[in-house]
């Protein structure tokens, strides 16, 4: 049972589930991981499909072998955006900061 429309949402049902209401042309990400030869995680992230590419969308992580973090923020269509950790291989963060179009913005500490 439709609830009723709102913008480009639609309400279903008395529980008020959002589902997109026939949006041409939007994508959705889908998640992806990455791994060493040996097997073990190398990075993990939500992909977008776009012009037939894949790009990496939203929260990404990246680890070393030993499965230490090595990065850790998001991506906009396969571009460093926002805040990130990056740590050494010991475990310790080495820096923090921004990115802003894929850029190092700002201070990093």
């Amino acid at each position: 049972m439709t609830l009723g429309t709102i913008g480009s949402w639609r309400a279903m049902t008395a529980a008020a589930l959002l589902v997109s209401a026939g949006l041409a042309g939007c994508a959705s990400t889908q998640p992806r991981q990455e791994v060493y030869p040996s097997g073990k995680l190398k990075a993990a992230y939500g992909a977008l499909v776009e012009n037939g590419q894949e790009l990496p969308q939203g929260q990404y992580k990246q680890y070393y072998e030993s499965g230490e973090p090595m990065a850790q923020g998001r991506m906009e269509r396969g571009v460093r955006t926002g805040a990130w950790t990056e740590w050494y291989p010991s475990g310790a963060v080495s820096r923090t900061g921004s990115y802003v179009n894929g850029q190092p913005s700002g201070q990093w500490n």
